[in-house]
């Protein structure tokens, strides 16, 4: 994936989806990384993982690069979300970027994207709602695979999703990881 991207956007390097395969390529590196950091936990479990230090700076990154492709993105973190513990952060970034990217591949440049995440009793809450496309999108290649992570992630954790079309014709996905402490 990582490297159809690239060349993807090799080829055209100016089109309209080359910021698109920019994040693609660039999210699937990460993953591949975290992949890694997961294989090394499992073949020594004592080591100490190695985690960003700021997710919420992962969740602007990831925001401005979606802007730069055309998504009318609005974040929304709770300064209270900082006291969680940093594998719900981490988490909850690496939710926001799928469901970023997500956004982009089934609706399209032009849609507006609120992501809230916020502190909630217990555990951290994620938000991304989007309005229904202004077009018809690209229909960027899609594995399918995209929610089944975000759900394996937040079940990892112990957390709840709920995906489903909005009524205006958007989508709503939401993510409840817990903390294992009140807000």
């Amino acid at each position: 994936m990582v490297l159809r991207a690239g060349a993807a956007r090799y080829a055209d390097p100016g089109g309209p989806s080359s910021q698109a395969l920019t994040d693609i390529r660039d999210t699937g590196h990460q993953v591949l990384e975290d992949l890694r950091g997961l294989l090394d936990l499992l073949r020594d479990p004592g080591k100490q993982p190695d985690l960003p230090a700021d997710p919420a700076t992962v969740m602007r990154q990831s925001a401005e690069r979606m802007s730069a492709a055309g998504l009318l993105v609005e974040l929304d973190i709770d300064p209270e979300v900082a006291r969680a513990p940093l594998l719900a952060r981490v988490s909850a970034a690496r939710i926001v970027q799928e469901g970023l990217t997500n956004v982009l591949k089934h609706a399209g440049a032009g849609t507006w994207v609120r992501v809230s995440l916020t502190a909630a009793p217990g555990g951290l809450a994620v938000k991304v709602r989007n309005g229904p496309p202004p077009a018809a999108p690209l229909g960027l290649p899609s594995s399918g695979q995209g929610l089944r992570g975000i759900r394996e992630r937040a079940h990892a954790l112990g957390g709840t999703l709920t995906a489903g079309p909005a009524e205006d014709g958007g989508w709503l996905l939401t993510v409840l990881l817990p903390t294992g402490h009140a807000a």
